[in-house]
């Protein structure tokens, strides 16, 4: 009997990634091709020599702006050769929230993994810390999904497997506190995304149609009988049956074909080639317009490590740069730890490029990929991680690319609880967050995160508007 479903019941008839992913209502066509955004996060920051592009005379920490080459492109972005008129990298940022929301937890990773995202200070300062504000990401996703062409899935995320990144806390936070799980093996990115549009022409879509709307319909009925929270809950679940029946009928009229359901990637490339591949698809379906892929620990070996070592624990601490006592190898198996990520970017650059849209434009003309790291360098000396964050834009037709950004680091930092902290700062990375707000067409988002911060030398450090120097 209909009326005998349970919550819980019911999440396994029609599907329980759609309520907690987000829903949409009936889809109509967009005048202009919808915007996206992908953010691609690596763990233990960068090797600055490998990656920075420094004119002569100049110091990484001066303001300058340099036209890409792709002939004189740094060893981490010669992958992305390919697409240098598509870049546009940012260097000089600083994760100013974070230093001055420092607290001592197991490592700097900790509260980076909050801020990256938010801005804003952790909910709890001990063990994974939480987010006390939504993710960028989920901002941008909330406000696509309450207009009329919203997308089936608010977003999506994927990358950690098992422990893995999550070990040190997530990345994609959907309010206070409240972690967004992620999936690992492609082939569940793709049954999240496509069972329902591969049932399309079975009726299948229609059947679940009809029976959430009539398990709505009874919400409804119900809800008369409440009064107070009960009746808020109803009213929420009775809303969110609704929005389920308008994803089942908008898929079964969807005019997208599924792609092949990938099988099991062979190693670490070829699960972030699936990746690639399947959001490329969901992107051409408009099943979704937010990702995340969150890149996990890498097998050393796969870097040039010697086998049985780990790439955060044996070579991530010890590179030169800062460190005395660092080895050369440590800065080659990292460098070639961000090169392989550099590849995986390119390849989901090439997915996105290879898919066109209907007006002649491709995919990636419209997509804006944000490849970054949760630290600024693997060397972490407290809040000395946070200072001199690379930022590297795919993509997109919103900023100018083809260029390589440096920000002055002239500011005197935040103040913090860190032990070690940074002689001065750039621009906080939250102006960065707003200009990514803009640039998915949420115009009036002027601050995200913090909107000052106190500073060392007793002024206050600024933290709202967009980014200089993007457009």
């Amino acid at each position: 009997m209909i009326r005998a479903l349970t919550r819980r019941s019911w999440l396994r008839a029609g599907g329980a990634s759609a309520l907690a992913l987000g829903l949409s209502h009936p889809r109509a066509r967009a005048a202009t091709r919808p915007k996206r955004i992908i953010f691609c996060v690596q763990m233990h920051g960068f090797v600055h020599p490998a990656l920075t592009l420094v004119p002569p005379g100049l110091a990484a920490s001066d303001a300058y702006e340099l036209e890409l080459e792709a002939s004189a492109l740094s060893p981490i972005l010669q992958p992305l050769a390919p697409w240098t008129d598509r870049l546009l990298v940012l260097d000089g940022l600083a994760l100013n929230s974070a230093i001055a929301d420092y607290w001592i937890a197991r490592n700097p990773h900790v509260p980076a993994h909050v801020h990256l995202l938010t801005g804003a200070p952790s909910a709890v300062h001990e063990l994974d810390g939480a987010a006390s504000v939504a993710s960028v990401d989920q901002r941008i996703a909330a406000e696509l999904m309450v207009r009329p062409d919203a997308p089936p899935f608010a977003s999506i995320e994927v990358g950690f497997g098992g422990a893995g990144g999550l070990a040190l806390g997530a990345y994609n936070w959907s309010g206070p506190s409240s972690a967004l799980p992620y999936l690992y093996e492609p082939a569940d990115l793709f049954d999240l995304l496509f069972a329902d549009l591969s049932a399309k022409g079975t009726g299948l879509p229609r059947w679940r149609e009809r029976i959430a709307r009539f398990a709505s319909d009874e919400h409804a009925a119900t809800m008369a009988r409440h009064t107070g929270a009960s009746a808020d809950r109803l009213a929420a679940h009775r809303d969110l049956l609704a929005a389920l029946a308008d994803r089942f009928a908008s898929l079964d009229g969807a005019h997208c074909a599924a792609p092949t359901r990938p099988g099991p990637p062979r190693d670490y490339a070829g699960r972030h080639a699936a990746y690639g591949d399947v959001i490329a698809a969901a992107f051409a379906c408009d099943l979704t317009r937010v990702a995340t892929i969150a890149f996990d620990n890498q097998p050393a070996v796969d870097c040039g490590g010697m086998p049985g070592t780990d790439l955060h624990a044996d070579y991530a601490h010890s590179t030169t740069e800062d460190n005395p006592m660092g080895s050369e190898l440590a800065d080659a198996v990292m460098t070639a730890a961000a090169v392989n990520h550099a590849g995986h970017v390119a390849a989901l650059l090439a997915s996105l490029a290879a898919v066109q849209e209907d007006d002649g434009s491709s995919l990636l003309d419209h997509t804006l990929v944000v490849w970054t790291s949760e630290l600024a360098r693997g060397r972490h000396q407290g809040a000395r991680a946070y200072a001199d964050l690379p930022v590297i834009l795919a993509g997109g037709d919103t900023f100018r690319m083809g260029r390589y950004l440096s920000y002055a680091e002239d500011r005197a930092p935040p103040l913090g609880a860190a032990p070690v902290g940074p002689d001065a700062v750039g621009p906080s990375h939250n102006h960065l967050l707003v200009s990514l707000c803009q640039a998915m067409g949420l115009d009036d988002v002027t601050a995200f995160g913090v909107e000052s911060l106190p500073q060392v030398d007793g002024g206050q450090l600024d933290c709202t508007g967009p980014l200089d120097g993007l457009v």
